[in-house]
């Protein structure tokens, strides 16, 4: 999980691969909306 500023706005992103041998990541942005 990363914090990134982007244009002035805090995001939360969790980051992952696709495991052992897979050809992919994913990035969720899990920044809380309240």
């Amino acid at each position: 999980m990363r914090d990134i500023t982007i244009g002035g706005l805090a995001k939360t992103y969790l980051v992952g691969g696709l495991g052992k041998g897979g050809k992919g990541y994913y990035a969720l942005d899990v920044t809380d909306p309240g």
